[in-house]
């Protein structure tokens, strides 16, 4: 009882959430090969109690035009990939199916080749609520810095 209280009042005090850290839009693996084509796997979690998420878009990272890009269907949501004007894919979008509050759903890309080692790759996800809400997971990570409070999925090419 005593450890509760004290991570209560801590929580309390310092103004920490919890739901915001655990609500991330993250992708799996952290890491990729340099001209490897792997599948990337995106966890969409819906952290608002009352509102369901309804849309996913992630942003392909500008600068690495993938000459590989294919999205797996998933049950009862529609995929569609914009392209830019020279012709590369840009943004993979999910909508059309539903997931509930405090419960999540992975997406997948299998995207490549992978650029050449030393770069880091932000993929921006922007999720959407049947509310309206709108939470855009696109700050990127500065290092030596704490997290920003909606940073982008982020994969490295060692």
């Amino acid at each position: 009882m005593t450890i509760l209280r004290t991570l209560a009042l801590t929580i309390a005090l310092t103004g920490a959430a919890v739901a915001p850290v655990l609500a991330h839009v993250t992708v799996t693996p952290k890491t990729a090969a340099p001209g490897s084509t792997p599948v990337f796997t995106f966890r969409c979690p819906t952290e608002r109690a009352t509102a369901n998420t309804i849309k996913l878009e992630i942003q392909l990272p500008p600068g690495t035009p993938f000459t590989t890009l294919r999205v797996p269907a998933v049950a009862g949501w529609h995929s569609r990939v914009s392209v830019r004007a020279d012709g590369t894919a840009d943004v993979v979008t999910w909508e059309g199916g539903n997931i509930p509050p405090h419960q999540a759903q992975t997406f997948q890309i299998v995207a490549g080749p992978m650029p050449a080692s030393g770069h880091t790759l932000a993929f921006k996800a922007v999720q959407t609520y049947d509310n309206g809400d709108v939470v855009r997971w696109i700050e990127d990570r500065t290092p030596g810095e704490a997290e920003p409070p909606f940073p982008a999925p982020v994969v490295t090419i060692p």
